[in-house]
């Protein structure tokens, strides 16, 4: 996605998040709602239709979340279901990284 390609040559983080269009959204973009905040200059958030994001992955695996750091490394993938402690210890290496 050129969203994220461009977040990563502001040296920052992204998260991914491809929509499955179902109610299993809702747990991920609340999860996205709370870590928000402590990422903001350090990470931006692309949301990706269900459409587009059969595209990039299986549309068994939406819905997906995927964190890439600031230098476009693919940190994590969530696929269907969200680990919140796993993501928290994600979101607090993209909120540390110091360029």
């Amino acid at each position: 996605e050129q969203q994220v390609e461009t977040l990563i040559h502001q040296h920052q983080g992204a998260l991914l998040f491809l929509k499955s269009g179902t109610d299993q959204d809702k747990q991920f973009q609340l999860a996205i709602a709370e870590v928000k905040p402590p990422l903001r200059g350090k990470a931006g958030v692309v949301t990706v239709s269900p459409r587009q994001g059969k595209r990039l992955v299986n549309e068994e695996n939406l819905p997906a979340l995927i964190v890439f750091d600031a230098h476009g490394q693919k940190l994590y993938q969530f696929i269907r279901q969200l680990d919140r402690e796993i993501l928290n210890e994600v979101v607090y290496q993209l909120a540390s990284h110091h360029h």
